[in-house]
């Protein structure tokens, strides 16, 4: 009786209360679950954000130090995280998948301190070869990209090497596939059969077309005009022109091509079905057709000619206050034309029958 009466007396219980463990991933639970101390119970709730820890006082306290420390861990981890994002995919396959917290900061610190270095894994046979992008992984020989999430790319692009261009495969069972699929199909009755939807990531041109959204943005603010800075619209073309524009973007000097009834400019369109005529059919009879962001900003008020090399400017005192477009009809546009290389960016292309 008077054993049990001690062992009451040095009992204790703590409670650690952090926000940070309501998103705790498996791997950090079960560290933390895993801390060894004697007489020691540990029960995580992430629901509520909440660790308790009872026993003998003593060894509470080592493992309330302990989760502590494993605690400042994962804050850390998922600090690196906002920033950077390490991806791997199996040598033969085109599945790309996200380290886990932990060893994404591992990646990250040991970059950071050799960017053409080796990172063995304590304990494991796992290892990444820096220099050649690659490491064994969970028994496999696996391909390793390091995504910066402070550039401006989208996060849905498939991590890059020393690409600077790259057209991915959509898959069809993609959220991504059908959200743009229905895009296209919504006003392109014209449109029997998809034949293949790529995804467009091209660095060089996206970095030189946010500039240009950045550029029409503050104009717009500045003007105190409230209409999207930038729309998405179609274009439909040739197969030989399809590839020139995922390599090297939209290009005023193929304007021409598809007429230059409404300016000398690059040519897009709300409707999907206008641009078909556009998406000249090739030797299989397959067609291509952009689904584009356009920077379209104000346009003029006045339908466009033939004769503009250049949008109208909005204040005849002012030759470099123009508008952004011009349009086939003011009060209802369809067709929009823009005169600068990068103001149109190809995000999908559309192969089709």
């Amino acid at each position: 009786m008077q054993l049990q009466n001690l062992i009451q007396t040095e009992m204790e219980s703590n409670q650690i209360s952090d926000p940070c463990i309501a998103h705790l991933d498996a791997d950090f639970k079960n560290g933390i679950l895993s801390v060894k101390q004697e007489m020691v119970k540990i029960k995580v709730d992430t629901r509520l954000g909440m660790i308790k820890v009872r026993g003998i006082t003593k060894f509470v306290k080592n493992a309330t130090i302990d989760i502590q420390r494993i605690l400042g861990e994962f804050s850390k981890a998922t600090a690196v995280k906002e920033l950077v994002q390490w991806m791997y995919c199996v040598q033969g396959s085109n599945s790309f998948q996200a380290f886990e917290l932990r060893i994404n900061m591992q990646l990250e610190n040991s970059f950071k301190v050799d960017n053409n270095g080796i990172l063995k894994m304590p304990g494991k046979d796992d290892f990444f070869d820096f220099s050649k992008a690659e490491g064994y992984f969970k028994n496999s020989v696996v391909e390793i990209f390091r995504v910066d999430k402070q550039k401006s790319y989208p996060r849905n692009w498939r991590p890059m090497k020393r690409e600077n261009w790259l057209n991915v495969d959509v898959p069809e069972n993609s959220d991504e596939y059908r959200k743009i699929q229905s895009e296209f199909l919504k006003s392109g009755a014209l449109i029997k059969a998809v034949v293949r939807l790529q995804r467009i990531q091209n660095r060089c041109q996206y970095v030189q077309f946010q500039a240009k959204c950045q550029e029409v943005k503050t104009e717009l603010d500045a003007r105190r005009i409230n209409v999207p800075p930038t729309r998405l619209l179609f274009h439909g073309t040739s197969s030989v022109m399809s590839d020139k524009i995922c390599k090297e973007g939209f290009n005023r000097s193929y304007a021409g091509k598809n007429g230059i009834r409404y300016g000398q400019g690059m040519y897009f369109a709300g409707n999907s079905a206008y641009c078909h005529d556009y998406a000249k059919p090739d030797d299989n009879n397959f067609r291509r057709m952009f689904l584009a962001e356009v920077a379209t900003g104000e346009y003029a008020p006045e339908r466009g000619n033939e004769s503009m090399i250049t949008p109208p400017v909005r204040n005849p005192s002012s030759k470099t206050d123009s508008y952004h477009s011009v349009v086939d009809n003011p009060q209802s546009p369809e067709i929009f034309v823009v005169f600068k290389d990068a103001c149109a960016y190809p995000h999908y292309l559309l192969t089709y029958i």
